[in-house]
């Protein structure tokens, strides 16, 4: 993508950027995995069309080799068996919600406070939505207060929430990104 989007001026011979997006897998003692973001999907072509059109606009060339589900399948992850219990969204991004459909109805999404006002309906039903519907349908999609639900817990000064009950990870709400 353009590095103009992030810093001006350009540096002459980094006008383009090549930006790397991430999942990060985490299992716990409990037995229980979960995915931190999605990365990008890989057939950009199918998100939603405020968000195709947005790529076209600025002159980016958005893409993924292969999903994070095809990634974790090939590492011997039985997706389609549940081998993953939740997803959890940092924030609402084209490049942190991969494509959730590829995983079973039975993985939970976890989203953050404000997630469903600001993007529930999904497109088609809200065609403005930079987010697909069929990600979130027929899923339980827990969207988490972190500051109701951390009960006062902060780590610096952000309000945090302590996910598994034991310390060992914990959910941050840091405003000002999305």
């Amino acid at each position: 993508m353009s590095a103009e989007a992030f810093v001006k001026p350009t540096y002459k011979g980094h006008e383009r950027w090549n930006v790397p997006a991430f999942s990060f897998l985490i299992e716990h003692d409990s037995g229980k995995r979960i995915l931190f973001d999605l990365g990008i999907r890989k057939d950009v072509e199918n998100m939603a069309p405020s968000i195709v059109q947005a790529f076209k606009s600025r002159g980016w060339e958005v893409g993924a080799r292969k999903n994070t589900a095809d990634i974790l399948e090939e590492s011997g992850f039985d997706i389609q068996g549940g081998d993953i219990d939740s997803v959890i969204y940092s924030h609402h991004h084209f490049d942190h919600v991969g494509d959730m459909t590829t995983f079973p109805p039975s993985t939970q999404l976890v989203i953050g406070p404000g997630f469903k006002e600001a993007n529930l309906p999904a497109y088609p039903v809200n065609k403005e939505s930079s987010a697909l519907q069929s990600d979130y349908e027929g899923r339980d999609v827990r969207q988490v207060d972190i500051a109701h639900e951390g009960a006062g817990l902060k780590i610096g000064r952000f309000n945090a929430y302590d996910y598994f009950g034991d310390g060992s990870f914990y959910l941050l709400d840091t405003p000002g990104h999305t």
